[in-house]
């Protein structure tokens, strides 16, 4: 199988020491005979632009906001339970009811509510009708005209009557109490004449300034409004505490009280959980069911900070599984963390996935293909390596024509070259052959 650098476990020390060549305690160098030394080949390290294939192990889980917790948001007990584990629900599918006190007294509220609403409805329609006929048949005005002609006719008939009656008193004809009988009455005429002028004039001031008459109007609108935000806050209230869009609509329309706290689904998918029975006390939060869709899934991995300019949003890659080994899922990568591990320099990166066909379940462990791309490596004959003590080595010609052994970090192979993540230079030469008479024959120091 192809590997790369990303397949090396690392510990903190070594990822610390990626970007170069691995220190060597002491290095010993080894001293053999001039004809030892004459039979062992070497080969320089070259520094290659090539497409490197990238592998890495990841595991699935779900796609993002598409598993959740479902709770209780109220002290209550648990009536009925209506779904179990491996149910398919759908959004707002009732998956619980629960009995609770706090639900009825917002219940009692939320139906008083709707009944001021209601109130509230009705006077600001008869508001409405009477603004209609003041201005298309101002009712008003016209009774406050009618009233101030009767008023001016009844008190000119009280003068004149008032004056008939003067001038026989003065000539002793009537008594004297019918003269200030006439002339009360003239007082009263003349009192209802100047009350029937004023309520004519505020009249006549209304009609010409229409906004006044929409006053009530306004008011009773205004009415209306808080009647229907009260209303609506309860019905949020009701929905954040859990109970679905169409309980709150049963319980205004019916105007009946059910205590019931109905607990609805947040999402479409899976009940994968069930932590609650019938008869049972549920507190604020306390998890009842999962729900989880794995329509999509997430396959998450840890990418080596030294392979980040090999992979981009949106790259291909080929993801295999042990549960389907002859079948390959095509992905692409949909997210890169901005933020690499201080203690293991890795970067958190995910592909994408679809899986209608629900074959990838959630923390399965998964294979992961890139799709090969450029970049500038160290390459190594795979003649040098070998392992000691479950390090891999190779053994470097220094200056003085002796040779060094050092260890090394291998990424992607080929059929003869390896690629050298940490360890070697470009242009270091390497052995390639003897390798075990090097290492054994007598003369190291």
């Amino acid at each position: 199988m192809v590997t790369s650098c990303s397949t090396t476990s690392q510990t903190a020390e070594e990822s610390a020491t990626v970007s170069g060549p691995p220190s060597v305690k002491n290095p010993v160098p080894f001293i053999k005979p001039a004809s030892l030394l004459k039979l062992v080949q070497t080969e320089d390290t070259q520094l290659r632009e090539v497409a490197l294939p990238l592998h890495l192990h990841g595991i699935i889980e779900p796609d993002f906001n598409k598993e959740v917790d479902v709770t209780s948001h109220m002290t209550g007990r648990v009536q009925s339970v209506l779904v179990r584990p491996g149910d398919s629900v759908v959004v707002e599918q009732v998956l619980a009811v629960v009995e609770s006190k706090e639900v009825s007294e917002l219940e009692a509220e939320l139906i008083e509510a709707k009944s001021k609403l209601t109130t509230a409805l009705a006077h600001e329609k008869r508001e409405k009708v009477i603004y209609r006929e003041q201005v298309e048949r101002p009712k008003s005005l016209i009774e406050a005209q009618t009233a101030f002609k009767d008023a001016g006719a009844r008190r000119d008939l009280a003068e004149s009557e008032f004056k008939r009656t003067e001038s026989l008193f003065h000539e002793k004809i009537l008594a004297e109490k019918d003269y200030h009988a006439a002339k009360a009455e003239l007082s009263l005429a003349q009192a209802h004449y100047d009350q029937a002028s004023a309520t004519l004039q505020r009249e006549q001031h209304m009609y010409q300034n229409k906004a006044l008459l929409l006053n009530d109007v306004q008011v009773a609108r205004a009415e209306v409004q808080r009647a229907e935000q009260h209303l609506d806050t309860l019905s949020q209230r009701l929905e954040f505490l859990g109970m679905t869009k169409s309980g709150v609509k049963r319980t205004v329309v019916t105007g009946k009280l059910s205590g019931e706290l109905s607990i609805g689904a947040p999402l479409s998918g899976i009940i994968t959980r069930q932590e609650i029975s019938s008869g049972e006390v549920v507190q604020p939060d306390t998890p009842m069911f999962t729900i989880t869709d794995l329509s999509t899934v997430l396959v998450r991995a840890d990418l080596p900070e030294t392979h980040l300019s090999r992979v981009k949003l949106g790259n291909g890659v080929q993801i295999k599984v042990a549960g389907y080994p002859e079948e390959n899922f095509a992905g692409n990568i949909s997210f890169i963390s901005e933020r690499v591990n201080p203690e293991t320099h890795m970067v958190a990166m995910s592909v994408r996935l679809g899986n209608r066909k629900r074959q990838l379940k959630k923390n399965m462990s998964a294979e992961i293909d890139l799709e090969p791309q450029l970049a500038k490596v160290v390459l190594c004959p795979k003649r040098a390596l070998f392992d000691r003590k479950g390090q891999t080595h190779v053994l470097v010609k220094n200056s003085r024509g002796t040779f060094d052994e050092r260890s090394v970090i291998v990424g992607a192979e080929t059929e003869d070259l390896v690629e050298i993540c940490s360890g070697l230079k470009s242009g270091e030469s390497v052995a390639i052959d003897n390798l075990d008479r090097l290492r054994n024959e007598p003369g190291r120091q």
